[in-house]
């Protein structure tokens, strides 16, 4: 598994932190009807059971939104992607379905309540670092042009700044070229079941992208 560190400045201001890590081999793939169909009734469960005022109180939700107020960054100006996800879902928007791999992630996050980066790691350059983005720090995240990651949690390699709870970055995204990935639940919760939500993680990708060579780990 690719060496990944966590900064000890992140863990003295967020001292529950942790990564859930999942390193694999996929095969990308644009669409595939049961794991079209299967995302269709989570999606329904999901749109039956809360109102769009109840998803920041979800637990792991409320843990990454506090977080982010404790490292001085606005959570409803940089929503975590979880809670994205969960309120568009919620306000009858559906997702945005990309490739296989791309609608996995989505499906772990919002029934999780994770925030979930996925990388291509042939992208990635050397070891991998979570710290807190200084200031003056964009990156072209995934849909959303420059975004300002300064003060958030933040994955960087030898190349720079990449992932945080919020937005991935264009240049690791998961893309059809993809063959071998990263996955990054990011918790501040410190309580959930990680091992739990990465051997469902496993057993979604070998069921729908194929996956081989699996490695699993949690990161305090």
């Amino acid at each position: 598994m690719r060496r990944i560190f966590i900064s000890d400045e992140i863990k003295t201001k967020l001292p529950e932190i942790r990564l859930g890590l999942l390193e694999a081999e996929i095969r990308v793939v644009n669409s595939i009807s049961e794991l079209d169909d299967r995302l269709e009734q989570e999606i329904d469960i999901l749109f039956n059971k809360y109102e769009v005022e109840d998803i920041k109180n979800r637990p792991i939700i409320e843990a990454t939104r506090n977080a982010y107020k404790n490292l001085g960054k606005d959570p409803n100006r940089y929503r975590p992607s979880a809670e994205a996800l969960s309120r568009r879902i919620v306000q009858g928007k559906g997702l945005y379905q990309v490739n296989n791999a791309v609608d996995i992630v989505n499906w772990l996050s919002f029934v999780s309540g994770f925030s979930i980066g996925a990388y291509d790691l042939n992208q990635v350059t050397g070891d991998i670092y979570l710290d807190i983005a200084p200031e003056g720090v964009p990156y072209q995240a995934i849909g959303r042009g420059d975004l300002n990651v300064s003060s958030l949690p933040a994955l960087k390699d030898d190349l720079g700044y990449f992932g945080t709870p919020t937005s991935d970055s264009d240049r690791t995204c998961i893309k059809p070229t993809t063959s071998k990935m990263i996955m990054v639940f990011y918790d501040f919760n410190g309580k959930a079941d990680l091992e739990l939500w990465l051997k469902q993680s496993a057993e979604w990708f070998e069921q729908f992208a194929g996956a081989e060579n699996i490695n699993t780990d949690i990161l305090k």
